[in-house]
């Protein structure tokens, strides 16, 4: 998702996020339905004398939990690009920036090759948006050409 927001001055801030199909809370009701659904199969099984039935399950709900930790938290990334009268701030995180790095404004340009999307400047290159669908790269492509150029 590309948002867009006029910022003090001259600056344009873009935030990247990626597109999500359930929230936390989403996830959180899911998982828990698929473990009383598993626990209640489990223990009927257990009752009736396959005891190795429960700690698969065990295993079984593990698994899943993990992968929808790690889902979810991929999904909460962020991609703040700031664009001032002198530079361009390129901040990456979850709820807090984790990196970040900076560009001359007067030297940047946008780069579309091969589906990427990036800012190049003085030998530099971020790549930005790597995270988005094809069609939103374009239009974060266009968003930042736009920003430069005002």
């Amino acid at each position: 998702m590309v948002e867009l927001r006029r910022g003090p001055g001259d600056g344009v801030l873009i935030v990247l996020r990626p597109n999500r199909s359930a929230t936390g809370r989403g996830l959180l009701g899911f998982f828990l339905g698929l473990a009383l659904v598993t626990a209640a199969v489990a223990a009927f099984w257990t009752a009736l004398g396959a005891w190795p039935v429960a700690p698969f399950a065990g295993l079984e709900l593990a698994g899943v939990g993990l992968g929808l930790y790690v889902a979810a938290r991929r999904c909460a990334r962020v991609e703040v690009i700031a664009v001032g009268p002198e530079r361009i701030r390129v901040e990456r995180g979850h709820r807090r920036s984790e990196w970040a790095g900076e560009l001359p404004r007067a030297w940047a340009r946008v780069v579309r090759c091969h589906g990427r999307v990036a800012l190049r400047a003085q030998g530099q290159e971020l790549e930005v948006g790597a995270f988005l669908a094809e069609d939103e790269r374009e239009r974060l492509a266009a968003e930042l050409r736009r920003a430069l150029a005002s």
